[in-house]
């Protein structure tokens, strides 16, 4: 991963607004909430829930990227290889 986005990622976790921003944000739903308590958790396990999701998805695309990456590298390599081959054989006089 780019270091830049590593530090920023540091910067963000330790952070005591983002820690706040958080702390309010359950705090809303706990005081907006609809009276019923089970009600209440699950839009709080949601709340937690969401940035969790996001990273699992953040996480598969990039090995997605990775693996896309992989398999161009692998198709570029294989498709020289080929091109050298095809090009022996035409010095050889093998193709004309």
């Amino acid at each position: 991963m780019d270091p830049s986005i590593i530090a920023r990622l540091h910067e963000l976790f330790a952070s005591p607004k983002l820690i706040e921003e958080i702390k309010n944000s359950i705090f809303q739903v706990a005081q907006y909430g609809s009276g019923n308590e089970l009600i209440t958790r699950f839009k709080i396990g949601l709340l937690v829930r969401f940035p969790f999701s996001r990273l699992i998805d953040a996480d598969r695309i990039d090995t997605a990227g990775a693996k896309n990456l992989r398999a161009a590298r692998r198709a570029r390599k294989n498709t020289s290889g080929e091109l050298g081959r095809t090009s022996d054989l035409c010095n050889h006089g093998a193709i004309t």
